[in-house]
């Protein structure tokens, strides 16, 4: 299963999962959750939220080039993401779990967010975590994308 957030990380991750997929011959989730606040109900419809769920999905469908039969997207509403992911691991009983992230920092100080946090310490199944650099920070030994560096070493 593949977190998407309609963010610059959502590329990296779901070609990640996408790889593994590929290499067991398996099937892709792709799941955005939608972050309900407690004064709504957690069933209220938010059009524009689920509109943005809805282009993540369709971008992270492009970015896999898997088969259809071999993906199933979704879009959950949940009061809070990180228990949220960790209860759809688990009701999938999924082997692996890959979540993008850009570079967290608050005030230029790295900061990993409470749902991140939550899923690494709750995860039911291995997780696989990829962070963008720090914005204007050389990439080196960058990785291909069969998982070698680019560079030789690993």
């Amino acid at each position: 299963m593949v977190l998407v957030r309609g963010d610059e990380s959502d590329g990296r991750a779901v070609s990640l999962a996408a790889d593994m997929v590929r290499a067991t011959k398996g099937r892709l989730t792709i799941l955005y959750v939608i972050r309900i606040p407690r004064t709504l109900p957690v069933d209220a419809d938010t059009p524009e939220e689920a509109d943005r769920g809805e282009t993540a999905l369709m971008e992270a469908e492009h970015t896999a080039h898997l088969p259809k039969e071999s993906m199933q997207s979704d879009i959950v509403q949940a009061r809070e993401i990180g228990p949220a992911i960790v209860h759809e691991a688990a009701m999938r009983d999924v082997q692996a779990l890959v979540i993008g992230t850009p570079y967290p920092s608050d005030y230029g100080v790295f900061r990993m967010p409470d749902d991140l946090h939550y899923v690494l310490e709750h995860a039911p199944c291995q997780v696989v975590l990829w962070r963008a650099s720090p914005r204007g920070a050389p990439v080196t030994g960058a990785l291909s994308r069969g998982g070698r560096s680019q560079n030789g070493a690993g």
